[in-house]
Formats: structure tokens, sequence, C-alpha cells
């Protein structure tokens, strides 16, 4: 390829095809010119130039075309090799990372939209017409800060200043649409609570509700679901089996009902506080590391011997090249961590459903509150993380080292996952010390695997089934005080029986990242799944309006790499359906 803003002139030509490697084979050079980082394209003086280059000596013959053109002669030049799987960049792993405050508005915006556009779906099906507002406007505010130096976090200081007003912008039209969805489907009762699901899949989940005076919570059926009444006047239950993009809805009552998830889980001795349930045995130390993670069902421990989960680690972040904001190098790892300190380790809540422990630190100038949360239903512990960051040039990365045998470790992006080496074999190996992950990572031997989730954090690193998430970075340029301030974000370790399929990581990141809305209010129905697949490996990603709005747009995608048959199902009738491409034609 050509230089990053080719302009065309003879100087220009030259310097790229100097550059390029296979010029000795005579091989046809891309040349890609125009205002590119700016925007602007091409101008009318470079397309001039263009006519006075072959009357330059010395210069090869340059043409203009498509890149349709240049690969169509490529083609029929000679069979070049064919490169399989991910081209990866080997600089600016730093982008993973910088930014962050940036990155989790642009996490939580995508989300938020979506649902908007599932719960305008359900409007639709409940009264017939679509909402008349659009979110057209929040989704180009979405996409403008998704340019490639905005969110990788590469700009000075001013940028995310606007950046900040927008996201707030994005925010309010999002969370208008989902009120005014709401507003027409839902009869306001007073006793009644509606549990929406925008994932396709039935799930359960432990949620939130107003208790309004009342004591209990109950189903269209009677049942009371594990619940505690909490202090602050709100119901702790778990939202069972909720259908595929659907709703169900549970009763409050006045009723006094026995303790269904009273008992405790949690002890402390001589410092370690001790969490046991039919799933996990944790034992935790005095910083908040784990320091023992048994997997009951499976009969084994999840952590390496002699290694702790949930390490924090304040490292040196020094690049040796491009800048601050751009890349991060292993140099990080010459060190060892900068020493915590201060650190207070306590059993905050305890009951059936959850148990919470709440750490407090100081890291450096820098000074980080976590709360441990064990839920007691599944496999699955969060690290909910407040941080108030003052710092320059440092990393903060979180460490978990499963004992898991594995030659390579996958990631979730978008539509899908890839794979990466759990090793550094060769130069190419190593060069993948920090990689890109969506909402999980995860590494697996033929039986048994962890995951690490996460609701705003991109980069990973899994070697030698070591897993590490990088949470904040301190880049000082382009601007001096990137991510200086208060943070907030969560991570959560997934250790499951079975692949990634069998676990059903994919859909799992999901979950944490798009937690089932409880809203007060009745449905026509005590449950409904306006849409349902029969497969395990197809996730319906998107439910929404047609651009012209007459119709429904489906979008799904295959995530396991399992070919087979699958049905879609819904609940109201439908005249047709057709494949469209992205652009609906």
């Amino acid at each position: 390829l050509g230089l990053y803003n080719g302009d065309l002139t003879a100087k220009g030509v030259c310097m790229s095809l100097e550059h390029f490697k296979n010029k000795g084979n005579g091989d046809p050079l891309l040349y890609l010119y125009g205002h590119g980082d700016g925007g602007g394209g091409v101008t009318k003086e470079m397309l001039e130039t263009v006519t006075h280059l072959e009357s330059v000596p010395m210069i090869p013959e340059t043409v203009i075309g498509t890149v349709e053109q240049y690969f169509q002669e490529l083609d029929q030049e000679k069979d070049y090799p064919v490169w399989a799987g991910e081209l990866y960049f080997e600089k600016h792993r730093g982008t993973y990372t910088t930014a962050a405050k940036n990155k989790k508005n642009n996490r939580k915006s995508e989300f938020l939209y979506r649902n908007a556009e599932m719960l305008s779906v359900f409007r639709c099906l409940e009264t017939g017409k679509f909402p008349s507002e659009s979110l057209e406007q929040g989704w180009k505010l979405i996409l403008l800060n998704q340019f490639h130096d905005i969110l990788p976090g590469t700009c000075i200081s001013e940028v995310y200043d606007t950046c900040d007003q927008q996201y707030e912008q994005i925010r309010q039209i999002g969370e208008e649409s989902i009120r005014g969805s709401m507003e027409a489907i839902l009869t306001e009762l007073g006793d009644v609570v509606t549990v929406f699901n925008t994932l396709s899949w039935t799930r359960s989940q432990i949620v939130t509700a107003e208790a309004k005076g009342y004591r209990a919570i109950k189903d269209g059926n009677g049942n009371y679901p594990p619940q505690i009444l909490k202090e602050d006047g709100t119901i702790l239950f778990v939202a069972e089996e909720v259908p595929s993009l659907g709703y169900k809805s549970y009763w409050l009552t006045a009723e006094e009902i026995p303790a269904s998830a009273d008992a405790g889980h949690a002890s402390e001795q001589q410092g370690i506080i001790r969490i046991t349930d039919d799933n996990l045995d944790i034992q935790i130390g005095s910083q908040g590391e784990i320091i023992s993670l048994y997997d009951r069902q499976a009969a084994r421990e999840v952590l390496k011997k002699g290694r702790m989960g949930n390490r924090i680690k304040l490292l040196e972040d020094i690049p040796v090249e491009w800048g601050s904001a751009w890349e991060t190098t292993v140099k990080r790892n010459d060190k060892e961590p900068i020493p915590t300190s201060g650190a207070v380790c306590r059993i905050k809540e305890d009951n059936g459903l959850r148990t919470v422990v709440e750490v407090s630190m100081d890291l450096h100038h820098s000074h980080l509150i976590q709360e441990i949360i064990v839920n007691h239903l599944q496999p699955l512990v969060e690290f909910r993380t407040e941080v108030d960051w003052n710092e320059r040039q440092k990393m903060l990365r979180v460490e978990f080292p499963a004992d898991i045998n594995a030659l390579t470790a996958r990631y979730d992006i978008a539509f899908g996952n890839v794979e990466h080496p759990n090793h550094s074999t060769t130069s190419y190996d190593e060069a993948r010390f920090e990689v890109c992950g969506h909402k999980w990572g995860d590494v697996s031997d033929g039986s048994y695997g962890v995951a690490l989730l996460n609701d705003c954090k991109y980069g990973y690193s899994i070697q030698n089934s070591n897993m590490e998430l990088s949470l904040l970075r301190s880049a000082d340029f382009p601007s001096d005080s990137c991510d200086r301030g208060k943070h907030s974000f969560s991570y959560w370790i997934y250790p499951h029986e079975g692949t990634i399929r069998e676990a059903s990581v994919a859909q799992k990141g999901y979950e944490v990242n798009v937690p089932l809305i409880v809203r007060s209010g009745e449905m026509p129905l005590k449950e409904r799944s306006y849409i349902y697949t029969d497969s395990t490996n197809l996730i319906i990603d998107t439910v929404k309006p047609s651009e012209d709005g007459e119709d429904l747009i489906v979008r799904l995608f295959e995530t396991y790499n399992t070919e087979g048959t699958a049905s879609l199902t819904f609940d109201f009738p439908v005249e047709s359906c057709e494949e469209t491409d992205l652009l609906e034609r």
C-alpha cells in the first residue's frame, strides 16, 4: 500500500515503492492517495499530477484505477499465497485501552440503542405502529464518535470534552425512546412488575424491583421466586425463565412468605473470607485477591497452584515508539507492579442469592473500591470496580492464572469470535502479547474452560493460560490528562465445564452487557416471546424497524463455527420473509 496520506507527487510515489517489500518480484503496488486522516479525499491537483508523472525520470508507471481492478489483475498474473486468519497489526496495541471513559460510553450506547430498537418493535407488535420518534440522530452521533482517532483514544483532550456532551445527547435520545415504548405498551398498575428480555434465548437473572410497601413478589402462576426484601425497600429476586425477545410479569404482594433466600454463605477467619455455595468454594485475601477458586461441580481448582486470581497490577507504561496513547509494549513487565497500600476487605452483604465483599485500596496516586459479587445461582463472580485514577504513564491490569492446558484462546469480536495462540512460540506469536476482545476472552481444553468477561474493556492478553485484562491507561500524549478522574466498570470470571459452546460463553457475554429490564406496569399477557430460535449457536443480534418503516429487520449470526439447521418462530402474523443486505436491499 502507499502512504498514509498519499499526494501522488513523484517523491511520494518513489518513497512508497522503496518501502514495498515485494518490488523485486515485479508485483504491482496499490497506492492509496487523497487526504485520508481528516477527510476530504482526492483533490483536483492530485489527479492533474498523475498526468505529469510519466515525464519524470526513474518514476514507475502510474495508472489511475480501482481497488477491484488491482485485485483482478493480481488474480490474472499468478497464484498468490492466501493468508488465513487475522492480519494482526503489530502496532497501536495501547488503543485497545486508552480513553476508557469514551470506550465505555461507546459500548453502553450501542447496547442502549439495541434495546431501544427491540422495544420499539415490541411496541409496534402491541399497538400496531412504530414510534414516530427516530433514533437516527443518536445513531449518527454514535458512528461519528467511532472515528479512527476518537474511539481509539488518540485525540487531544478538547475532543473528549465534546464527546462527553454528545454521548449525553445519545443517552437522552435512547432513554426517551425506551420510555416512550414502555408507556405505550404498559398499563400502569402499582402491584405489577414486568421484566423484559431483549436477548434471543430464555434466561434467568437476579433483578431488583421497588417493593412500594409490599412484602414479596410472585409470578403469574402464584409461584414465589427466590427473593430477599432489603432494608432499602427493594426486593432482590430471581426473574426466572424470562422468554426470548419477550417479557414476563410479576405481582407484588403484602403476604408474608417464609424466607426463601436468607441463608448466608460467607465466613471470615484469620483475615481470609471464605464463600461456599453449590457451585464454587472461594477464598478471598485481605487485598481482594482470590487465593482459591474451587469448582465444586467439576471438582477441580480453577487457578494455577500457588497463584492468585483478581491480582490488581499497576505497571509502568512508557512507550518506546509512536505516541503514548497509541502504543504499549512488553517492557511494562520488566519491573514488578507498583505495590498497593491501605487495603480494607469486608463482607458487605450475604444472603441466599449473592454474597458481596467490598475491597478498598490505594494504588500509587489513585484509589480503588471494588465489590466482589458472588452469584449463588451460577458459577459467575462479578468484580464491580470504581477507580479514582490520577496516574501518568501507568497501566492498570487484572490477572487470573487459569489452570487450563490449551494451545489457543478465543476472544469475542463483532458477530463471532477469533482464535489466538495461548503461547509465544514464534516471533509472530510474541508480537500478539495484547489482542482485541469485546465482551469476553476464554481459554478451554477439551472438557473445561474459564472465561473472563467485561462490560466496557477491549485489551486482552492470554498467554500460557494466564488471563489478563487491561483496565486503564494514563497516556500523556496527545492528551496530557487522558482518563484522569473517576471510572466505573465490571469484569466477571466464569469457570465452566465443556467448550465455549457447551457453556454458552457467547450468550453469557451478552447477558452481562444486556441485563434484564424491570419496569412497573402490566402487559396484556402473563408472559410472551415475540421471536424465538431453537438453535443454541444462533444469536439474534438486532430486531428493528426497516429504514422505510414498512417492515421488520432481523439480523442473526452463527457464533460457534457450527453448521446446522435452525428455525425462527414469530409470535405474530408474518406475510413473507426475504434475505436482505445491510443496506436493506
